[in-house]
């Protein structure tokens, strides 16, 4: 094969993981406006429409694992494929739903393909685009991710009101076939995944490996912090600032396009400067723009503010999976060194594993985000949740600064959260990774 085609592979291969992610994005979003149509349709009240929600990320949540470890042993390509096929059906079985419980399976399952396009199709770029690269790539992923997020609603809207509550989803489902029917072509050969002469590196060594846990303990804080803001924020500038639906619509929509343009740039940087403390100092941004948003007297400043605290979002999140990408290398006996090995390496990659474990991360401060929020406001009101949800995240990105500054002074490698740590063969689960032969 000439090594002039694994560039034009790698970029097919990211656009393709990219289109199934933004029509994801979309599907996720598309519901927003539908929702109270759906309520009266199906009688369903606010219960039932939280319900609905909270099928999709359930199913998504327990899928995850299974669909990344079971990629590490047999490959991710068709846990991908099978990804995009399935969200297409459950899509269009969500359109021609005609009861509540029709409607709540085809939700589930679009949350378990959604586990699929993501875990797997994250893990097939982070283990065939070319070394050097892979955080470009990965950024460019929440890019596409970030839009589809925008066009989901809009597009929902505006497809209700012109052809009905299922236009939107049979023109979701058409997007969703289209991905299915070109991705074969888009991730077909490549650098395998799977195998190794033992099979997939333990559970243990995976998630137990350096750098690992803070990596992932980053993407709870960092997630949580997004989460506590999205319910929060809404309600205090319209109470405050007197803010209507579509001047809130256009501040979140702002951030939106500000974190997916951001994440490339942050990929990059990922990638030319992995030695960077990007994650903390990301995690000390965020909660600094937190902090002053309660005393912010003009919706313009809320937008800026809000801007850039998506921008260091996507610092956080983007170098946290390209440092992912690095730790999920695989593990080689020390017999074996490097591409060219004989016996190969004595496990194969971890990529489905620490992807899985970053979505769980990910949902987990969705999760937490809310819930801290909510016990702050009723304790002592809207300005103390901005307070401690800001000095929550200065403190925690301070914190993986001064673990990073501490090991990095007993290590020969440079430690600091969202670089990679010095490996040594004889004694490490994972080496960093040759650039792939042509």
């Amino acid at each position: 094969m000439s090594t002039g085609s694994r560039p034009a592979r790698s970029a097919a291969l990211v656009v393709a993981v990219g289109a199934a992610m933004f029509v994801d994005a979309m599907l996720y979003s598309v519901v927003v406006p539908l929702l109270p149509s759906f309520a009266q349709r199906f009688g369903a009240g606010p219960v039932g429409m939280t319900v609905l929600y909270a099928g999709y990320a359930a199913a998504l949540l327990l899928a995850t694992p299974v669909v990344g470890r079971l990629g590490d042993r047999t490959g991710h390509r068709l846990g991908f494929l099978a990804g995009t096929v399935a969200v297409a059906v459950a899509t269009l079985a969500f359109a021609t739903a005609d009861s509540y419980p029709a409607l709540f399976v085809a939700r589930c399952v679009q949350g378990a393909a959604a586990a699929a396009v993501w875990t797997s199709g994250i893990a097939l770029v982070a283990g065939r685009v070319e070394a050097g690269k892979v955080g470009a790539a990965l950024g460019t992923l929440m890019a596409a991710m970030s839009m589809g997020l925008i066009v989901g609603p809009p597009l929902g809207g505006l497809l209700l009101d012109r052809a009905g509550p299922g236009a939107p989803f049979v023109a979701c489902a058409l997007a969703a076939a289209g991905v299915a029917l070109l991705a074969p072509i888009a991730v077909r050969g490549g650098p395998g995944q799977a195998g190794g002469r033992q099979g997939p590196a333990p559970v243990r060594d995976v998630l137990g490996g350096t750098g690992v846990p803070a990596t992932l303990a980053a993407v709870i804080a960092g997630a949580a912090g997004l989460s506590l803001l999205e319910p929060l924020l809404p309600l205090d500038v319209t109470s405050r600032l007197g803010a209507g639906p579509l001047a809130i619509g256009l501040v979140f929509g702002l951030a939106t396009l500000a974190n997916g343009l951001a994440g490339p740039l942050a990929g990059i940087a990922a990638d030319r400067r992995p030695g960077a403390p990007a994650i903390p100092i990301g995690l000390v941004a965020m909660g600094l723009l937190t902090l002053p948003i309660a005393r912010l007297g003009r919706i313009t400043a809320v937008a800026a503010v809000l801007a850039g605290f998506a921008i260091a979002y996507s610092f956080v999140l983007v170098t946290a999976m390209a440092r992912l990408a690095r730790l999920a290398e695989p593990a080689r006996g020390a017999e074996g060194s490097g591409e060219g090995s004989g016996d190969g390496p004595a496990y194969g990659s971890g990529y489905g594993t620490v992807y899985a474990a970053f979505n769980i991360a990910y949902a987990v401060g969705m999760v937490a985000g809310p819930l801290a929020g909510g016990l702050a406001v009723t304790a002592a009101g809207t300005s103390a949740a901005y307070t401690v949800g800001g000095l929550a995240l200065v403190a925690c990105g301070a914190a993986l600064m001064g673990r990073g500054r501490s090991r990095s002074s007993r290590s020969t490698g440079p430690l600091l959260i969202g670089a990679a740590p010095a490996f040594h063969p004889t004694r490490d689960p994972c080496l960093t990774r040759a650039s792939p032969r042509p």
